[in-house]
C-alpha cells in the first residue's frame, strides 16, 4: 500500500505548488498592472516638469505637452464665457461645463498615460539614471521582482511528459476538474494494483458504485496488438498516438456533464484492458492530459471507474 501513500503526499505537494503559482501569478499581475505603471508616472511627471531628457525624448514630451495645452484651452474657453442669465441660458451652461469637466477628465487620463510612457521610455535607456532614488528605486524593485516571479511561476508550471496535475493546470482547470484529476491518479494507479489491490473493487457494486453507466463497446478476443503491448509502453504518449498503435477502443466512455473527460480501453484478450483516461486541452497549449493504467484491467473494474467518475458533476 506505499504507492498510494506516495501518490497522496504527491498530490498534497502539488495542489501545494498551485496554491504558490496563483499567488505568485496575481503579485505579478499587480506589479505589472499597478504598482509598476504608478512608478513610471511619477518619474514621466518629475521629467516633464523639470524638462530633464527633453531633447533626447522629443515624441514623449509632446505627447504630454499636447494634452496639457487642450487642457488649458479647455479652462480658458470655459473662463471666457459669458455669466448664464435665466433658466434656459444656466440649464445650457450647467450642460456645457459637465461636458467640458469629462474632456477635462479624460485628457487628465491621457497626460498620466503619456507621463509612464516618457518614465518607461527614459527609464529604459538611462536605468537608475533617470532620476533621483525615490524615484527609480520603486521602478527597479519592481522589475527585480518581475524577474524572479517568471523564473518561479516557470519552475512551478513546467510539465513533465505523461504527467497529468501541475500547479498550472490545477489553477487553470478549477476545483471540479482538479477533484476529477485528483481521484483519476488514485483510481487509476489503484485500478492498475495486481491481485491483493482490487479488494474495494470487488465489492464496488454493494457500495452504490455498479451499474447505469453508459460504456460503449463489447468484450471481445482482443488485438495482437493490444494483447502484446504492455501499458507502460504507453506513458507520455497522446490519445491520437495510442490508437495509432492500438487502433480505435474497444471500451469508450464520456462523461455526461464534462464532454472533454473520456475513458478507452482496448481489449487485450481473456477480460483484460489496456484503459487510459483522458481531459482534452484545458491549457490552450493544444495537449490533452492522458493517463494510463499501470496494469490491464477487466471490464468490471473499468465500468467501476467510469461509474464513479459520473458522479462528478
Amino acid at each position: 500500500m506505499s504507492q498510494p501513500q506516495e501518490t497522496q503526499s504527491g498530490l498534497a505537494g502539488k495542489l501545494k505548488a498551485a496554491g504558490q503559482y496563483a499567488l505568485k501569478q496575481a503579485e505579478k499581475k499587480k506589479l505589472e498592472t499597478i504598482t509598476l505603471p504608478s512608478a513610471y508616472r511619477a518619474l514621466g511627471k518629475h521629467l516633464y516638469s523639470s524638462g530633464t531628457f527633453k531633447d533626447e525624448f522629443p515624441a514623449e514630451f509632446a505627447a504630454v505637452s499636447g494634452f496639457a495645452k487642450q487642457i488649458k484651452d479647455i479652462q480658458e474657453h470655459s473662463g471666457l464665457r459669458p455669466a448664464a442669465e435665466g433658466m434656459a441660458d444656466k440649464a445650457k451652461a450647467a450642460a456645457v461645463g459637465a461636458k467640458e469637466a469629462a474632456q477635462t477628465k479624460g485628457l487628465q487620463i491621457q497626460i498620466s498615460q503619456a507621463c509612464g510612457r516618457l518614465g518607461s521610455a527614459v527609464y529604459g535607456k538611462h536605468a537608475e539614471s533617470s532620476g533621483s532614488t525615490e524615484l527609480v528605486t520603486p521602478i527597479a524593485n519592481a522589475l527585480s521582482r518581475i524577474t524572479t516571479l517568471d523564473s518561479e511561476i516557470q519552475q512551478l508550471s513546467k510539465v513533465a511528459v505523461g504527467n497529468l496535475l501541475t500547479p498550472k493546470r490545477i489553477v487553470i482547470a478549477g476545483l471540479t476538474v482538479v477533484v476529477a484529476m485528483v481521484a483519476i491518479v488514485a483510481l487509476l494507479l489503484w485500478a492498475g494494483h495486481k491481485a491483493g489491490g482490487f479488494g474495494a473493487f470487488a465489492s464496488s457494486k454493494s457500495n452504490g458504485w455498479g451499474g447505469g453507466v453508459q460504456v460503449s463497446g463489447d468484450s471481445g478476443s482482443g488485438t495482437s496488438v493490444a494483447a502484446s503491448t504492455d501499458p507502460s509502453e504507453l506513458k507520455g504518449l497522446s490519445t491520437t498516438a495510442i490508437k495509432s498503435k492500438l487502433g480505435e477502443p474497444s471500451l469508450t466512455w464520456t462523461h455526461p456533464s464534462h464532454a472533454n473527460m473520456h475513458l478507452y480501453g482496448w481489449d487485450a484478450g481473456n477480460d483484460k484492458y489496456i484503459v487510459i483516461w483522458e481531459i482534452e486541452t484545458l491549457d490552450g497549449s493544444g495537449r490533452d492530459i492522458v493517463e494510463v493504467t499501470e496494469n490491464k484491467i477487466s471490464k468490471y473494474r473499468f465500468d467501476a471507474i467510469a461509474t464513479k467518475f459520473e458522479n462528478l458533476k
